[in-house]
C-alpha cells in the first residue's frame, strides 16, 4: 500500500513539475499509467522508461483491442487487415466525446525521469495528426501505431528506431516520401501501406527485408530504393503499386536484380514482382520459382511467357488475371504444381495454354495443367517468336494439333473446312 501511494504522490509531482498548467495526471486500475500533455504513459520502475499508451485524455480505450476483418487479398493465410478504432462511449455528432485532432505531435524524449522508449499499438491512430516528431530515445513504435491519420504529411524518425510495428503508418495519406532510418532493422505486415500520395520509398541501410503487403495499395508510388541489407521481399509487397516502374538496387546488394521491369531474388531464383505497362510478361530465364500472388488480380496481363526452369508455382500466383488469354509453358515435361495451390484459379476457363510441341498429351494428363480449356501446341522455336506474335495473340487461328494457321485474322472466311481454335473458341467451317 505504502509503494502504491508512493507511486501516485511521484507521478503527480513529476507532472506537476513539468507543465503545471497545462498536464495532469491520473490514475486508473494500473496505478503505473500516467497522463502528461494529453498522453497517456505506462512507466517502468525498474529501468526507468515509458511507453506511449493512448492519446487522447482522458478517454480510456477499452474492449481488449481494435476490431479486424479478413483481407481477402491472401486466401490462402490467415492475414488481417486493421481498421482504425475508438473505444465504446457514447458519440457526438459523428465523432467520439472528446475527441480532438492532435495536429502536430512531439512524442517527448523524456517524462520526468522516464526515458519514452516505445510507442504503443494503436497509440495514435485516427487522432487528427499532421505531423508527428518523435523523440530520439524511441526504439519501436508499435502496431497501427499511427494507422488512419490521414492529414499525417511529416514524420521526423529518432536516431535509436530499430522496429516499425504492421500497419503503424497504414493509410497516412499525405505523406509523400518516406526514407527509413538506417536504424531500422525490421518492419511488420502492411506498414505503409494505403498511403494513397506516397511517391518513393527508401528502405535505409539497415532493414533485412521488406514484408509482407509493406507497400501495398500505394497507387500513385513511383520509385523503391532498396539498400544493401535487404535479403528478403514478401509476398505482394508491391501490390497494387500501379504507378511503380523505377527499382534501384544498392550496388553492395547482391541479393536483387531488377531489368525488365521484373525483380529478382537471386538467392532463390524467384520472381517477386513485375511492374505494370506491359501487356506481354516472360519470366526470366534461369527462375525456379514464382512467389505467391504474383500476378494475382492483374487486369494488365494479356500474355505469359513461362520458361523451363520454373519447378515452383506460389499460392495464386497466377490467379483471377480477367485479361490474360495466352499462356506459354516451354517446359517439355509439365511442372508438378499442387492442386491445393490455386496457381491459375479463374484463369483456365478463358486462357489457351502454348505447350511445346511433342508435349501436348502430357499437359492434358497433368494435375493442374489439364484444367485448361484449350492446350494447343505451340510451333514457336524461341522466345522472339513468342513476342513477335503474342501482341496479335488475341487474332491468331490455331488449327486442333497446335499450329498457327492464320496471324493477325480479322475473320475465317478464307480457310478450308475444319475445325479451328480462333479467340479461344472452337469453329467449326463446313464448305
Amino acid at each position: 500500500m505504502e509503494k502504491n501511494v508512493f507511486k501516485i504522490l511521484a507521478c503527480m509531482a513529476l507532472i506537476v513539475a513539468l507543465a503545471p498548467n497545462k498536464a495532469s495526471a491520473t490514475t486508473f486500475d494500473d496505478d503505473e499509467t500516467v497522463v502528461f500533455d494529453g498522453i497517456h504513459y505506462m512507466l517502468n520502475d525498474n529501468d526507468k522508461t515509458a511507453e506511449t499508451h493512448w492519446a487522447i485524455f482522458p478517454l480510456i480505450r477499452t474492449g481488449g483491442g481494435a476490431p479486424k476483418r479478413a483481407r481477402s487479398l491472401f486466401p490462402f493465410r490467415d492475414v488481417y487487415y486493421p481498421y482504425g478504432y475508438y473505444p465504446s462511449f457514447e458519440e457526438e455528432e459523428g465523432h467520439p466525446v472528446n475527441y480532438e485532432d492532435l495536429g502536430a505531435l512531439v512524442v517527448p524524449e523524456k517524462v520526468g525521469a522516464y526515458t519514452v522508449t516505445i510507442i504503443g499499438e494503436y497509440a495514435f491512430n485516427h487522432s487528427g495528426i499532421t505531423s508527428v516528431k518523435i523523440g530520439k530515445n524511441v526504439t519501436a513504435i508499435g502496431e497501427c501505431a499511427f494507422i488512419w491519420n490521414e492529414k499525417l504529411a511529416t514524420i521526423e524518425w529518432p536516431e535509436a528506431l530499430t522496429w516499425i510495428g504492421s500497419w503503424a503508418f497504414c493509410h497516412c495519406n499525405e505523406i509523400t516520401s518516406v526514407t527509413v532510418p538506417n536504424s531500422v532493422k525490421k518492419m511488420g505486415i502492411g506498414c505503409f501501406s494505403d498511403c494513397e500520395n506516397l511517391t518513393e520509398f527508401s528502405t535505409g541501410s539497415g532493414v533485412d527485408e521488406i514484408g509482407l503487403l509493406t507497400l501495398e495499395a500505394c497507387g500513385k508510388l513511383t520509385t523503391v530504393n532498396i539498400g544493401p541489407s535487404v535479403k528478403k521481399i514478401g509476398e505482394a509487397a508491391f501490390y497494387g503499386c500501379d504507378a511503380l516502374r523505377e527499382i534501384n538496387i544498392d550496388p553492395a546488394n547482391p541479393h536483387f536484380t531488377f531489368t525488365d521491369g521484373a525483380l529478382v531474388d537471386n538467392d532463390q531464383k524467384m520472381i517477386v514482382h513485375f511492374t505494370k505497362g506491359k501487356s506481354t510478361l516472360r519470366i526470366p530465364n534461369g527462375i525456379e520459382e514464382i512467389q505467391d500472388c504474383l500476378l494475382y488480380f492483374r487486369d494488365d496481363v494479356k500474355c505469359l511467357v513461362i520458361p523451363p526452369s520454373v519447378s515452383k508455382f506460389g499460392w495464386w500466383s497466377v490467379a483471377y488475371c480477367p485479361n490474360l488469354t495466352s499462356i506459354h509453358s516451354m517446359a517439355k515435361v509439365p511442372p508438378v504444381i499442387d492442386p491445393k495451390s490455386y496457381v491459375f484459379a479463374n484463369v483456365v476457363g478463358h486462357c489457351t495454354l502454348n505447350v511445346p510441341v511433342g508435349s501436348l498429351e502430357l499437359y492434358k494428363e497433368a494435375p493442374v495443367w489439364k484444367d485448361f480449356k484449350e492446350i494447343v501446341e505451340n510451333p514457336a522455336t524461341g522466345v522472339d517468336d513468342i513476342e513477335a506474335s503474342s501482341a496479335a495473340a488475341d487474332n491468331n487461328v490455331y488449327s486442333l494439333d497446335g499450329r498457327i494457321v492464320k496471324q493477325n485474322a480479322t475473320n475465317l472466311d478464307d480457310l478450308g473446312e475444319g475445325i479451328y481454335i480462333f479467340q479461344g473458341k472452337k469453329h467449326f467451317i463446313r464448305k
